[in-house]
């Protein structure tokens, strides 16, 4: 008989248990879900976001001459940034394109705001030419024979006498995890290439 109570209690105590580690595992899984830990899906879905949203031509579509680059104050009229001509155009505006490296420079959370992304973002577009059918074209570059670049097929897009590039590369944030998107267009009557990344450096659900 004492052996039957001792079963039963210890019976009780092992459901009594699991019912305790259930209930501590969704509380971990429900505060790491409010504090924003990320989901793997959602990492891509970024960088698909960002890269329609610097397709289009953002809102209103002549941002560029709304505001000042240099001053993040009167970017309060954009609520969309993009660097298209139009809606449904494959065009990138070199205007555009201006405006928002000099936004790059002055404030890149603000920026990352504007483009709607919740994580951190790195963008390069590039252009494709092979140095040995346009030598001079390189050179005037400076890129010559004996740099890396010249043997490469695709190379940064110059805007400004810049490359054009956007955000914080992921090996400069220590990014543990990262999403990448290519997207084609055109700019200045050639064929580019915008690579999208959207990175974190957070822990993944």
């Amino acid at each position: 008989m004492k052996g039957q109570v001792w079963s039963y209690d210890l019976l009780i105590a092992v459901v009594a248990f699991m019912l305790t580690l259930a209930f501590l595992v969704f509380f971990w899984w429900s505060v790491s879900a409010a504090v924003g830990a990320p989901r793997s899906e959602q990492l891509p879905e970024e960088a698909r976001s960002i890269a329609d949203v610097l397709l289009s031509p953002g809102n209103p579509s002549n941002w560029n001459d709304t505001i000042n680059a240099s001053n993040a104050s009167t970017w309060t009229t954009i609520t969309l940034i993009g660097i298209g001509e139009g809606f449904g155009s494959p065009e990138l505006s070199q205007g555009k394109a201006e405006k928002m490296l000099q936004m790059n420079a002055t404030n890149y959370s603000l920026l990352k705001e504007k483009l709607r992304s919740d994580f951190d973002f790195y963008v390069e577009m590039r252009e494709f030419f092979n140095c040995s059918n346009a030598t001079s074209y390189c050179t005037a570059r400076g890129i010559t024979i004996s740099s890396p670049e010249y043997d490469q097929l695709e190379h940064y897009v110059l805007v400004s006498g810049q490359n054009f590039t956007l955000g914080i590369p992921p090996s400069s944030g220590n990014a543990r995890t990262v999403a990448v998107i290519n997207r084609f267009a055109v700019y200045n009557n050639s064929l580019v290439k915008l690579k999208v990344v959207a990175w974190t450096n957070q822990t993944w659900q």
